[in-house]
């Protein structure tokens, strides 16, 4: 597998590294590429914002409507995965533990659970910081 640089796009700029890639087949993407995913699962309640944040990096910002706060929009080994906060309000970040995955297959979720499980593994053995 290559390496694939996080970007971040600014409206008529080209796209600028903002930092190294989140894991080996999991790349950040323009948030508009997760448009048109549904729902297709959730994240068990022992993941928190904190490990999300420690596993895939700063969050995008949440939708226009209030529905979403916090989101990451994300191509794992090709397949466009999307997780996110829906309709928590104003419960502290740190609290919520009803994380959503969306898609365009089910596979999204098996693949955001298994980088997740990966992760945890590799603080587990002391590769990684948690």
């Amino acid at each position: 597998m290559s390496i694939s640089w996080l970007v971040r796009r600014v409206r008529g700029q080209p796209a600028e590294v903002v930092e190294k890639p989140v894991k080996w087949g999991v790349h950040r993407v323009v948030k508009s590429e997760g448009h048109g995913t549904g729902y297709k699962g959730e994240l068990p309640c022992t993941v928190d914002y904190k490990l999300l944040k420690a596993v895939f990096g700063k969050p995008d910002s949440g939708s226009g409507d209030g529905k979403v706060r916090k989101s990451w929009t994300l191509s794992i080994d090709g397949v466009i995965c999307t997780i996110y906060d829906w309709k928590t309000g104003r419960w502290p970040l740190k609290d919520i533990d009803d994380w959503q995955i969306g898609g365009h297959s089910p596979l999204s979720v098996r693949l955001v659970k298994a980088v997740i499980a990966e992760h945890r593994e590799e603080v587990r053995c002391g590769y990684r910081n948690a």
